[in-house]
């Protein structure tokens, strides 16, 4: 089942979702596109979260959408507690993940590399990918969630 953010959450529940995601997912990723280069603060970043680099690979998909536009460069992290916090000391808005200053579209894959989590940040949308039971699992470790997420109305896919 998909729910859909119907708003940003707090950084508070945007840093309680990233906790949580440690217990549900093994990766990450990140999106840089090439129609906006990285400023200094952006390559900052980039090698800040450069310990937890698995891969980079050029593409015109990321996990739990359809296709980019264009290519864009796609890198996979582990992800786990180290690269949760080092993501809330960098930028604890979630929609505030955007060239040039930050690498796009933070997506959190369950081991399998299914999609759990999915955002486009300069779209203002994200939603979650969940089984049965996975949503009030989700809403009691991040309650404020249970606010704003709503079941999706079939436009967003996995």
């Amino acid at each position: 089942m998909i729910y859909v953010l119907r708003n940003e959450p707090s950084p508070g529940a945007f840093c309680d979702l990233l906790d949580y995601g440690v217990e549900k997912c093994a990766f990450a990723v990140l999106i840089i596109r090439p129609i906006s280069r990285m400023s200094p603060r952006g390559e900052e970043v980039l090698k800040l979260l450069e310990p937890h680099l698995l891969e980079k690979k050029v593409s015109n998909q990321r996990p739990g959408t359809s296709k980019l536009s264009e290519n864009a460069l796609v890198q996979k992290y582990k992800y786990g507690a180290p690269l949760a916090g080092a993501i809330q000391k960098l930028n604890d808005r979630l929609y505030s993940w955007l060239q040039p200053n930050f690498p796009e579209d933070l997506c959190l894959l369950r081991e399998n590399g299914e999609a759990w989590f999915v955002s486009s940040a300069h779209k203002k949308d994200s939603f979650f990918s969940l089984g049965d039971g996975e949503s009030s699992g989700l809403i009691q470790k991040v309650p404020e969630l249970g606010r704003i997420l709503k079941k999706d109305d079939g436009t967003h896919g996995v």
